[in-house]
């Protein structure tokens, strides 16, 4: 392929010839994001089917345990608000009247709850022990210290408090098994997106001089893909840090509060009621909630994305490349008729253009192909095609000289165009440096790729036009998608055939899959893992301060014997408060 750039005098004559076009995607400095296995090697999946079973089976033993969770939870949580809210209770439990039995009922549920996530308990506790605590550490932790304090009130009243903390850990550990039921459904539908189409088309990031390319390829390693599913999230890598600081705090606050305040009996309160809120109801959540809401969306749209490798790919600054294709989709150009100019026979012309187009790879193929087989014509062997930076290329077939291209371009390469055919959006095509015929074209605006196109702008994504058809230029594209001025980025001819190569290589595994045609798949990736991110890590915050503001303000009635305040209900409540507006923040996060 060659790539003709006129001089600044627009002589035909004149000309610059490119020969060929270099390799871009070949760097020495790419850097590969390491690929964090968190199961052994050997139960790595092969293909999207194994993927999808093992998902499959996890996500069904999931929910079956969470359902068991929730349920034991309810009695648990009647038994910590009763009193307050003037609930019923049996006499032969009440708390006032059998403290023993409503203590030994207390345990006998919360036993229940850890028994039927025994799996999150000795997983944080064998984590414990090789000195890499993590989220179900903490779990496990503040589980174990509410039912040591439960069974010493059974044991000694007098070192025991108030009511038992159980309810609160029990349920953080029900959301620790929801969040898992949402992380492998939210893998599960990205495997059924993948399958549900023979060769889904890629999305891979490029680093060139210019910046960071985002491309959509029909050529990619979608294995590689997959395996990022088991990658670490932000908010498991934050919980590594922010755990052992957890219990350490804990253990300090609790004798703090206990002994250091001359009253050693309450250590064990102490301990339970500062560990009751480390691990806030967001924290198996502020992750997985978000990813599993836009798994659900992407895959109702045609997209899948790998969970946080996806997100952390995506970012303000990048360069989406737009092709024909992805703007005007099959059926959204339309031959509004054509005119014959020179003395060439119709079938001669139409067999020229189909040709061009085709060789040319436009966004036009499928428009002059159906024009063309209307006419049961067949294309021919195009020879040294040539693309001008004035809007059209040439090319030449059967010994003749074809030019094909916009108006502007013919009268740059000496042709004159008559006004009477010079209409918007028209395809001119000459041969022998005769004008022969054009094609009126009209292209249909889908507002659905409008709005995908205002949202990569207003997200700082930079839309780079790489388009074959002569037509699509920025000019053009602003006006009819009403875009702003100067919004879109269009790069000289040889970038634009460059990045137009829908076989472009990557160092960097594919960071998203499309499924369907049309340009709301694919932006749709690239905008929901960046709002996956910035929502994961909003969540991530929330889930700090809770944590951080909760333990301190419960060391502090500790120290003060304010064991009214720090009642059970109280720190429920004051957990859920903080849940409300994670969870609000994870409904919105389809919206970019």
């Amino acid at each position: 392929t060659k790539i003709i750039k006129p001089w600044d005098d627009g002589i035909y004559g004149d000309t610059k010839v490119i020969e060929g076009i270099k390799d871009k995607s070949k760097k020495d400095d790419y850097h590969q994001l390491s690929f964090k296995e968190v199961v052994p090697e050997y139960d790595i999946p092969d293909t999207i089917e194994e993927y999808s079973a093992v998902f499959e089976k996890k996500r069904n033993k999931y929910r079956g345990r969470t359902i068991v969770c929730f349920l034991l939870c309810i009695p648990l949580i009647y038994m910590s608000f009763y009193s307050v809210m003037g609930w019923y209770m049996p006499d032969i439990i009440a708390y006032i009247n059998n403290p023993f039995r409503f203590l030994f009922l207390t345990v006998m549920l919360q036993c229940l709850v850890m028994l039927t996530s025994l799996d999150i308990i000795a997983g944080g506790f064998a984590r414990l022990f090789k000195l890499k605590p993590n989220l179900d550490t903490t779990l496990a932790f503040s589980n174990l210290v509410t039912l040591t304090h439960t069974v010493m009130i059974m044991l000694k009243p007098q070192w025991g408090g108030w009511l038992p903390y159980s309810s609160i850990t029990s349920f953080a550990l029900a959301l620790s098994l929801y969040g898992g039921y949402l992380r492998e459904n939210a893998r599960l539908r990205s495997c059924r997106a993948a399958l549900a189409v023979k060769n889904p088309s890629c999305v891979v990031i490029n680093e060139s001089e210019s910046g960071t390319f985002v491309h959509k390829v029909d050529d990619a390693d979608i294995k590689a893909f997959l395996r990022h599913l088991y990658d670490t999230d932000a908010s498991e890598s934050f919980w590594s840090y922010l755990s052992p600081i957890t219990i350490v705090a804990t253990l300090v606050f609790a004798a703090a509060a206990s002994f250091g305040n001359g009253d050693a009996h309450n250590f064990f309160w102490a301990a339970a009621a500062i560990c009751s809120v480390s691990v806030p109801f967001s924290a198996a959540l502020a992750y997985t909630l978000p990813y599993a809401k836009i798994a659900k969306h992407l895959s109702g749209i045609g997209a899948v994305i790998s969970g946080w490798y996806s997100a952390s790919m995506f970012r303000k600054g990048q360069s989406v490349t737009l092709r024909d294709g992805d703007l005007f989709p099959k059926g959204t150009i339309i031959l509004h008729g054509m005119k014959m100019l020179g003395n060439y026979p119709l079938e001669k012309i139409l067999t020229y253009a189909a040709s061009m187009i085709n060789e040319s790879k436009s966004g036009l193929k499928s428009v002059f192909n159906d024009l063309l087989s209307s006419q049961f014509g067949r294309t021919v062997k195009v020879e040294r095609l040539k693309y001008h930076e004035a809007g059209g290329m040439e090319a030449e077939i059967n010994g003749d000289t074809v030019l094909m291209g916009t108006a502007g371009f013919m009268f740059r390469m000496g042709i004159r165009v008559h006004e009477n055919v010079n209409v918007k959006n028209a395809v001119f095509i000459a041969v022998n440096m005769e004008l022969a015929g054009v094609f009126n074209v009209n292209y249909k605006i889908n507002h659905e790729i409008r709005r995908s196109l205002i949202s990569l702008i207003r997200k700082k994504v930079t839309p780079v036009l790489a388009a074959i058809d002569f037509n699509l230029t920025p000019v053009m594209l602003e006006s009819e998608f009403k875009l702003p001025v100067g919004s879109l980025e269009y790069p000289e001819v040889e970038d634009r055939i460059y990045l137009a190569n829908v076989y472009m290589r990557s160092e960097l595994d594919p960071a998203a899959l499309v499924t369907r045609s049309g340009l709301p798949p694919y932006t749709g990736g690239i905008l929901s893992a960046m709002r996956l991110k910035k929502v994961t890590i909003r969540n991530i915050v929330l889930t700090a301060l809770c944590a951080g503001l909760g333990m301190t303000l419960m060391f502090y009635l500790a120290f003060t014997k304010s064991m009214e305040s720090a009642a059970p209900n109280n720190v429920f409540l004051y957990l859920l408060l903080w849940y409300v507006p994670m969870y609000l923040l994870s409904l919105r996060v389809k919206r970019y």
